[in-house]
């Protein structure tokens, strides 16, 4: 009788200290993870919007590009877990090529990305992935295009267009951050949808 007792106040035990799976889902929350380029010293413009991010209640946390193949474990891990959803990239030069590659990762790991932003990589083509927006802004050359195996929207932006921006300057400049700021509202359900930006 004792035992049977002392099973069953430890299954009870058990049962309140669980997480429900509303309480669970309840506890994910959006991160935005931004991958610097070359050396880790030329895309100090994304500590500031980082730090900007961080505002609006958002995670943000700034990597040296070369740590996109560990973050792809650590990714996969955050969001198996229900901590972090919706996932959101952004990369500059180098940074923004690791970027593709993770999209590319974590579409094999069956993780989605709601929103990818590059700025000013090199041209590439995204073979695979699941991204709801993807978002290459760039001056004058580094288009990106999608592979059969790309899922998702993707809008290549030419700034040089509309505005004074180049290679080391684009990570800083205050109109590419709205523009940035606005997809990640979009992306983390505090807008609606903008009007796709023009296609190149």
């Amino acid at each position: 009788m004792k035992t049977r007792t002392a099973g069953l106040i430890l299954s009870l035990a058990v049962l309140f200290a669980a997480p429900s799976p509303a309480t669970a889902a309840s506890a994910a929350s959006p991160k935005v993870y931004l991958l610097r380029g070359f050396m880790n010293v030329f895309s100090l413009g994304l500590d500031e919007l980082a730090a900007r991010i961080d505002k609006i209640g958002v995670r943000a946390e700034v990597y040296n590009h070369t740590s996109w193949s560990r973050l792809a474990g650590q990714i996969t891990a955050e969001y198996n877990s229900g901590k972090t959803r919706p996932v959101i990239l952004v990369g500059h030069s180098w940074g923004g090529l690791d970027v593709v590659n993770l999209v590319e990762a974590l579409g094999k790991n069956g993780v989605p990305v709601a929103l990818a932003v590059t700025l000013d990589t090199t041209s590439a083509t995204i073979e695979g992935g699941q991204v709801g927006t993807f978002l290459n802004l760039y001056a004058s050359t580094g288009v990106l295009k999608a592979g059969s195996a790309f899922r998702g929207k993707l809008i290549n932006q030419d700034l040089a267009r509309t505005m004074d921006v180049g290679h080391f300057n684009i990570d800083k400049l205050e109109p590419v951050h709205a523009i940035i700021m606005r997809h990640i509202a979009t992306a983390v359900g505090r807008r609606k949808p903008a009007t796709a930006a023009p296609k190149s």
